[in-house]
């Protein structure tokens, strides 16, 4: 996480319960993406049983300790004061600490995946309409700099293409870890063939690149899957 420990909305009693639901929901948004709904669902029908509950816990950390160090202590300042509400919150009283939340995760996709090379894709500017209003709301201007680069067809020198290959591979695992079945592939191998499937547009990444990807994310096999 960047900056000072956040405060109030961020330390409620029901903060943890909010992520969970908000996990799940992004979860769902990614398993349509890639037509991966089938997988979800038989990960949510046994998340009480292992593998399947360790597998969802991992990776809710994981995408979480992701959104926190994404997310800069002057966004997290604004939050801790604003009123925002987003269409899902479990709770009405837990609707600021929904929207707190909401609005990190959908900020870390959109802005990490502008760098990545999604910035280039439709889709990805569809999904974020909301993100921007609030986003006025708060003086966020990282995400409208990301959407001006957008706009105005910026590219970066290629000393910066290695750093964005690198990237995309992150936010493709991470998009895809858990709804692509990622996480219970027996061996690497399995695990590129079945991300090559998801991602055919994708570079041909090392096993290595791979490795040290999800190392870096925090992603983790199954208990009796551990090809590393």
């Amino acid at each position: 996480m960047t900056g000072k420990l956040p405060s109030q909305i961020f330390r409620l009693h029901n903060a943890m319960t909010v992520r969970q639901v908000i996990t799940v929901g992004q979860l769902k948004k990614f398993a349509a993406a890639l037509h991966c709904e089938k997988e979800l669902q038989d990960l949510l029908q046994n998340q009480t049983r292992e593998p399947w509950r360790s597998a969802l816990g991992n990776y809710h950390a994981a995408l979480w300790r992701w959104v926190w160090r994404l997310t800069p202590p002057e966004v997290i300042d604004k939050l801790n004061k604003a009123i925002l509400k987003f269409p899902g919150s479990p709770n009405p009283k837990a609707d600021q600490c929904y929207g707190a939340h909401q609005y990190m995760l959908w900020r870390a996709i959109f802005v990490y995946g502008c760098k990545a090379g999604e910035r280039y894709k439709a889709r990805h500017y569809r999904h974020f309409a909301y993100l921007a209003h609030v986003a006025d709301r708060l003086n966020d201007k990282e995400i409208f700099e990301e959407a001006r680069q957008r706009a105005w067809n910026y590219v970066k020198p290629k000393s910066h293409m290695l750093t964005r290959v690198t990237r995309q591979l992150k936010y493709c695992l991470l998009v895809s870890w858990t709804v692509g079945a990622l996480w219970r592939a027996q061996s690497r191998e399995a695990q590129i063939r079945f991300f090559k499937k998801l991602w055919p547009d994708s570079p041909d990444y090392s096993a290595e690149t791979f490795r040290m990807a999800q190392k870096r994310l925090g992603l983790k096999w199954a208990s009796k899957c551990h090809p590393d």
